[in-house]
């Protein structure tokens, strides 16, 4: 099934889309939200990545494309491959930026 992914969170240390999570299989696993991603290192970097690129532009999708490139990092991925690894859908068409803004992480 194809899902938008605007609900991605990591646990642990994986992206994950919520609203197919089975909640059971996060017991004992560490959980990252949006909102965590101020508190952790990565995630700042994603973060100040979306900023400098200007990525968002309604930002629906940006939490869940924030989180995978957050997960994909996690994972030992960089650049290119975070961005071939990002299956969110924007309905803005944000796509290029998000590359770019991947493409130095």
């Amino acid at each position: 099934a194809e899902y938008c992914g605007a609900c991605t969170v990591i646990v642990g240390n994986q992206p994950e889309k919520s609203c197919d999570f089975e909640v059971g299989s996060a017991v004992g696993k560490a959980i990252i939200t949006i909102e965590g991603l101020a508190k952790d290192a990565v995630g700042q970097k994603v973060q100040k990545a979306w900023i400098d690129n200007q990525v968002p532009q309604c930002g629906y999708c940006q939490p869940g494309m924030m989180m995978a490139a957050t997960g994909a990092i996690k994972a030992g991925h960089h650049g290119k491959e975070i961005a071939s690894e990002l299956g969110n859908i924007c309905a803005c068409g944000t796509y290029q930026r998000v590359k770019t803004a991947v493409s130095g992480l």
